[in-house]
């Protein structure tokens, strides 16, 4: 077996050895001998209890060698842990390796173990992080007992255990993993270095680019709409490369201005601002629309999952469309509506009211000017806003044939009527339904139809009336631009809408209503007219947009958009004061009489 020896030092000896003397220099059982060179054979040492037996080799010059025989056991076991790399961003990959090496070792057996363990920990704790769950192996544990002897009786050497985590994208910066390797329970004659052993690894912040806040430019307005950036290093250093693009849906051919790569040298937590500047009049040249400015970081060494895209944000280049009404009366909302204007107790209060026909289901308040020595404080109307649909009516005696030249009461209220394309049409024509679809422009012929719409005399037989009446909603599709009807609806008109699928879908505003509507007649509902057509901008209006040769008689503004006119207009021409429509009962409405009154100045 494996010996230590070393030299043996005569005095260094106590003890009785006459077991082992008499020249029994042969003895296996000996645990040391003592061996003295000199040929004194008295055995014997004044004042001491020590026998010196030797044995006499027979050599021709020192005769024999002392020696002390100790059979021992010995192993060295070091413990190490690395992790590749020790600092890391998020979505890295990380291995960890943990090693327990064996080594210098001199045993009499191949029975001694030694335990070999590795256990994973967060800092700080977070019970709900799955980084170690989710590793290759799962978990990253070991717990071995491992031999400190092969089966060939040398070293065991190396113990070895890897272990990959993927780091999550949103993980904390600060955060550390870490793997800890220990040896335990190891023979008392082996020698431990190194236990536990741990290595971790850092999360760093990555860089970061945020803009400011979305910013909006009304067409015409004059103000700009610059967007401001930051760019944080947080914890990279080297070159960084960012950029900031600029989309829109739909494409416009003209964008606003946006930012090219642009490249700086980064140090921890330095920070960069910038500002995109948008002119005012840069924006006036271009299409209305949200415009998407996105942040990216494009280039920095050793972050990984690049591009790093932040929040983006809008521009708004954006148009107010406005309507414009003329020549119509003002009918409130709703069976209990009112109609409120300024209104002073003072018997010669200034203003007046006498413009309109004011028609309410409710209250009417007032100052009227018109035939008032003092103040109206309510006028009670005895009339409904708008007209109620009890049944289906068909009073022609046929179903309804869009034959807009034969007058009549026609549709149906328990269903949907469509109206398509309606090209000079002559008669007294009202049509119901429940929902009422306006696919196409709808207009009336001139021939009868007194100045400014025509050039003929008022005759009220002949003189065409168009109504639509509709129990819930009228849809008016994206393409029409023209109707010369009156329309009241029990619920919503919607100005822009889809009517090619059913029921009809309201159009939001968009390339889809970019057309401009216009109405030559009365228009109400009971609950809310949509007005969702997005043609032209307040700011950029014609200031000839209201031209006296075509007031008030019928308007015809044709189907192209310009930024400078009304998304729509809503027109009662002077002929439809007078003319009679068709009733439920087939008869005609008359007047009993006409009066006009100044207002009182």
């Amino acid at each position: 077996s494996s010996l230590v020896i070393t030299p043996l030092n005569s005095t260094g000896i106590s003890g009785n050895l006459d077991s082992y003397g008499s020249n029994n220099c042969s003895s296996a059982s000996a645990s040391y001998e003592w061996q003295k060179a000199e040929v004194d054979k008295s055995g014997t040492k004044a004042g001491d209890n020590i026998y010196n037996y030797y044995c006499d080799y027979g050599l021709s010059s020192n005769r024999g060698y002392d020696f002390l025989y100790q059979k021992v056991q010995r192993a060295d076991i070091a413990a190490t842990t690395t992790a590749t790399p020790t600092q890391v961003y998020p979505g890295s990959q990380v291995t960890f390796t943990s090693t327990s090496t064996v080594s210098n070792t001199l045993p009499d057996d191949a029975g001694d173990h030694y335990t070999y363990e590795v256990a994973p920990s967060i800092d700080p704790a977070n019970a709900g992080d799955t980084t170690f769950t989710n590793a290759t192996p799962p978990d990253c544990t070991v717990s071995e007992s491992v031999g400190i002897l092969s089966s060939d009786q040398s070293p065991s050497g190396s113990q070895s255990s890897t272990c990959v985590i993927s780091i999550s994208s949103d993980t904390a910066p600060g955060t550390k993993y870490c793997i800890t390797t220990t040896i335990s329970n190891q023979p008392s004659y082996a020698n431990v270095s190194g236990s536990p052993a741990q290595a971790c690894v850092t999360v760093l912040a990555p860089p970061t680019i945020t803009l400011g806040p979305a910013a909006s430019h009304e067409i015409a307005s004059g103000s700009p709409a610059n967007i401001t950036y930051t760019v944080n290093c947080k914890d990279f250093n080297g070159p960084l490369t960012y950029n900031i693009a600029v989309s829109s849906t739909p494409a416009s051919v003209l964008m606003p201005a946006s930012l090219a790569p642009t490249t700086s040298n980064c140090t921890t937590n330095a920070t960069f601002t910038g500002t995109i500047v948008n002119t005012a009049a840069s924006l006036d040249g271009i299409a209305p629309n949200k415009y998407v400015y996105t942040p990216s970081i494009t280039g920095a060494a050793g972050v990984p999952n690049l591009p790093i895209t932040n929040t983006p944000v809008f521009l708004d280049n954006y148009t107010v469309p406005y309507a414009r009404f003329y020549g119509g009366d003002i009918m409130s909302q709703g069976n209990a509506g009112s109609i409120i204007f300024n209104v002073n107790s003072v018997a010669n209060a200034t203003g007046s009211a006498a413009e309109y026909a004011a028609v309410a289901n409710s209250t009417i308040t007032l100052a009227s000017a018109a035939f008032r020595s003092g103040s109206v404080n309510s006028l009670t109307a005895n009339i409904p806003a708008f007209p109620t649909i009890a049944s289906a009516h068909s009073t022609s005696g046929g179903t309804w044939t869009n034959n807009f030249n034969t007058s009549g009461y026609y549709g149906d209220v328990a269903s949907t009527t469509t109206i398509n394309r309606v090209a000079g049409a002559t008669g007294k024509v009202t049509v119901v339904g429940n929902d009422i679809y306006i696919t196409g422009d709808i207009t009336v012929a001139t021939t009868n139809l007194p100045p400014p719409s025509g050039t003929a005399s008022f005759n009220d037989s002949r003189t065409p009336s168009l109504v639509f009446i509709a129990a819930q909603n009228i849809y008016i599709d994206h393409t029409v631009h023209r109707i010369d009807a009156s329309l009241q609806a029990g619920n919503n008109i919607y100005t822009c809408a889809d009517t090619s699928t059913a029921p009809a879908t309201a159009v939001a505003n968009g390339s889809d209503c970019q057309i401009p509507l216009t109405v030559n007649g009365s228009v109400g509902a009971s609950n809310a007219i949509k007005f969702n057509r997005s043609c032209g901008t307040r700011l950029k209006a014609a200031p000839n947009e209201d031209n006296p040769s075509t007031l008030p008689g019928l308007l015809d503004r044709g189907s192209v958009c310009s930024i400078t006119m009304a998304a729509e207009v809503f027109n009662l021409p002077n002929y439809l004061y007078f003319t009679s429509s068709t009733g439920n009962s087939g008869s005609q409405t008359q007047f009993q009489s006409l009066y006009s009154a100044p207002p009182l100045l």
